[in-house]
């Protein structure tokens, strides 16, 4: 599913197996508000993007892209089911070494997005807090 650039319908399929855990706020956001969103490079992020990665806007001739927080996070962890699918599938060009490292990968990928969503939440709070006191 995710070798090809997902129509919306692709996408809200996407979100609805993989939704943003319900105290973050889905929000656009430039790359790189998104790649300290997910705990991860600029350089990632374009990469996911090749890879399929929905874009909300595209970039071009001095216009940035914004990307849906939700249709990221949706696609990443899709992205992570079908890699660790392909891990468990005891496929035969992921053997010893090479199966480790990627499962690794996997691993500390995953640590890092929930890392991100408790920042996320932390920051969130905050946000709320300041303007309650605000009003």
């Amino acid at each position: 599913m995710l070798a090809q650039v997902l129509d919306e319908a692709g996408i809200l399929e996407l979100c609805t197996l993989h939704p943003l855990p319900p105290n973050i706020k889905d929000e656009l956001m430039n790359l790189g508000a998104l790649a300290v969103a997910l705990e991860t490079s600029t350089n990632t992020v374009k990469a996911w993007h090749r890879a399929g990665m929905p874009a909300r806007i595209r970039g071009r001739n001095g216009r940035a892209y914004a990307f849906q927080l939700s249709h990221c996070y949706a696609w990443v962890a899709e992205h992570d089911q079908m890699l660790g699918d392909r891990l468990s599938a005891n496929s035969p060009e992921l053997v010893g070494p090479v199966r480790e490292h990627v499962a690794g990968t996997v691993t500390g990928e995953l640590a890092a997005i929930r890392s991100s969503i408790d920042l996320l939440s932390d920051r969130l709070g905050r946000i709320e807090a300041m303007l309650s006191q605000a009003s």
